[in-house]
């Protein structure tokens, strides 16, 4: 296809998507990605003055190839410029040609929040009512809105962040949402008695303690990159009843969540799962009332497909 033919699809488009329509597509990628359905190479991870780099590839039947090349720059907010930069080529299977190119840190937002979305319909506790939210970044604000449409229930947000001019900001957003939002000054206050958290920060050290969860709770962690950082905490995985991924292999080499607390021999894999098996298996996995789940989440290249595909045939095919 000739250069001035490609599509581009602009923010906007992205976010006028169908949140519960982008989760259902989500939820399949998964289920394609486990049962080894979907071309998914190991993504290419590289650092550049100690700034990380990305690049992943992925197709799935009956759609076509999505490569994107994305970065987490975290000085850029001193420069005026977003944390997350990047591009997504999406190409026909069959002829290679390119179909559209689409804005990276805008699609990994909302891919990565559907997939968030994807593990609290199956995991979260009946009738959520409390959100707690560490981290107050892009990322999050995103997660907010699918939660709004995703989960009815919820009438709550809780907020950390050890930047408390970011957490004011989101305040004010979460407050267009949501009954009742409140600044919370420290995480353990934050998770104590939600049903829900969602932590999406860039900590090196843990930002919870399993000590402080009580009842039933979902917890889903998106953030951190690099082997030796984490968000979870020994205990919260030791007490997990159930811990879910979206890449067993990614989540093992990419992030120590999981794979610092397996060296320590307080976990085995075999308490893990891809969420992806779960959806196959159609599971109720929630096995205890007052039990811990865990979502952690790396990302995978197979959402970039779903929702470059469903991009492509919503702002592109007229």
């Amino acid at each position: 296809m000739p250069i001035d033919k490609i599509c581009i699809v602009t923010p906007g488009e992205i976010e006028n998507l169908d949140k519960k329509e982008l989760v259902d597509k989500i939820a399949e990628a998964y289920m394609l990605f486990s049962e080894g359905e979907a071309v998914n190479p190991p993504r290419q991870v590289f650092w550049v003055k100690e700034n990380w780099w990305g690049v992943m590839s992925a197709s799935l039947p009956e759609k076509g190839v999505s490569v994107k090349i994305v970065n987490i720059i975290p000085d850029n907010p001193t420069r005026g410029l977003p944390t997350i930069n990047g591009i997504v080529v999406y190409l026909d299977a069959e002829t290679g040609s390119p179909l559209a190119v689409i804005d990276a840190p805008v699609l990994t937002a909302y891919r990565t929040a559907a997939g968030s979305m994807v593990s609290s319909r199956l995991l979260s506790p009946p009738n959520p009512a409390v959100l707690s939210v560490i981290g107050t970044g892009y990322q999050a604000l995103i997660h907010l809105r699918f939660f709004k449409d995703i989960h009815l229930t919820l009438n709550t947000v809780k907020v950390y962040d050890v930047n408390k001019d970011r957490v004011n900001r989101f305040i004010m957003e979460a407050g267009k949402l949501f009954d009742r939002t409140e600044a919370v000054e420290d995480p353990c206050n934050a998770v104590k008695d939600a049903d829900i958290v969602l932590l999406a920060t860039t900590a090196k050290e843990p930002v919870i303690k399993g000590e402080c969860l009580f009842g039933a709770v979902h917890v889903i962690s998106i953030g951190v990159m690099g082997p030796e950082y984490r968000e979870l905490d020994d205990e919260t995985v030791r007490r997990a009843e159930l811990i879910a991924v979206d890449s067993m292999e990614g989540v093992m080499r990419e992030v120590g969540d999981l794979s610092i607390p397996e060296r320590k021999g307080l976990i085995s894999k075999e308490k893990i799962v891809e969420i992806g098996n779960l959806l196959v298996h159609s599971n109720a996995p929630r096995a205890g009332a007052n039990g811990i789940t865990v979502f952690k989440s790396v990302g995978i290249a197979v959402q970039d497909t779903a929702i470059s595909d469903l991009l492509y045939k919503t702002a592109c095919i007229k």
